[in-house]
């Protein structure tokens, strides 16, 4: 009655074993070379302020009118692992905000400094960039 009992215990051992090594073997690239990360996202504007400098006046802050003002955002970001740890790239994407209908083109650098090397870790990131206006052809944003 034993034996039968130490019969599964055993393929539960050396399966337990034989996954952790695959495992291992899956993520033998994480964290090096170069990387792609795509996000769809969905916005919602609660506040906006439009802060503009003049001479005289210094920086003037005006409150702009919002009604159920929302965007929709699609952004990729392609970069390179210089490290496990430190990761840089060039982001593009196409944002489309309604009330008021605006349609822009961020491009920024982003910058991302991981904290471990495990799969699951903490990261700190930032992005660096300008947005560009489209309409009526394409100009500068604001």
């Amino acid at each position: 009655m034993k034996k039968l009992f130490i019969i599964p215990i055993t393929l539960f051992l050396i399966s337990i074993n034989l996954f952790s090594q695959n495992y291992k073997k899956v993520d033998e690239y994480r964290n090096k070379g170069y990387f792609n990360i795509t996000r769809f996202s969905y916005i919602n504007v609660n506040e906006a302020k439009l802060e503009t400098f003049s001479p005289t006046n210094g920086v003037v802050v005006t409150e702009l009118p919002i009604d159920q003002a929302q965007a929709y955002s699609l952004q990729t970001i392609n970069g390179y692992f210089f490290s496990p740890y430190f990761s840089a790239g060039i982001g593009a994407g196409l944002d489309g905000y309604h009330n008021p209908n605006i349609n822009t083109v961020p491009v920024f650098l982003d910058l991302r400094l991981y904290l471990s090397n495990a799969i699951s870790s903490m990261y700190l990131y930032t992005d660096f960039g300008t947005l560009i206006e489209i309409k009526n052809g394409s100009k500068k944003g604001r």
